[in-house]
């Protein structure tokens, strides 16, 4: 009986072992991407708005051009191109 207990305590242990180690190497990688400097993506969300717990108005810059963006539950729907910044001026 005593090396079947032993024989599952380090199974188990060994399953503990692996999932910390996969957990841990997730979260370094996800801090790894995060950490990279943002302003380099050609993709930049510039501003969020909540309108309610399920839908937000965002606007998105990519390539120097703005979007007018709509979210609900999951979904985003452009509304519009906005004016470029050297327009604006």
């Amino acid at each position: 009986m005593q090396p079947l207990l032993t024989s599952a305590g380090l199974s188990l242990a060994g399953i503990m072992a692996a999932l910390f180690a996969a957990a841990w190497l997730v979260q370094r990688l996800r801090n790894h991407s995060l950490a990279k400097n943002p302003t380099t993506s050609p993709i930049q969300i510039i501003a969020t708005r909540a309108l309610g717990p399920n839908a937000a108005l965002l606007i998105i810059e990519a390539h120097n051009h703005r979007f007018l963006v709509s979210s609900h539950r999951g979904a985003l729907t452009t509304i519009g191109r906005l004016g470029d910044e050297d327009e604006s001026k």
